[in-house]
């Protein structure tokens, strides 16, 4: 659970960044996976992870800052 307990830390930084939340997000979905298949809990946490990874699953996220267009 500490790696839970960082991810949060990290993500409630003043600097932290969109880069930051997926890297983090990332990080906790590993975490849940190590998880035993015993956790009653575990089922209820990819369920609440599964929702809230789909609003941040955007195309947009995955541009390089420095992209632009050009035509």
């Amino acid at each position: 659970m500490n790696q839970i307990k960082d991810c949060i830390l990290r993500l409630e930084a003043r600097t932290a960044t969109l880069a930051d939340c997926y890297i983090q997000m990332v990080k906790f979905a590993a975490t849940i996976n190590r998880l035993p298949s015993s956790n009653t809990l575990k089922t209820a946490i990819i369920g609440i992870y599964n929702r809230r990874y789909q609003k941040f699953d955007h195309e947009a996220y995955y541009l390089h800052p420095e992209y632009r267009v050009t035509n």
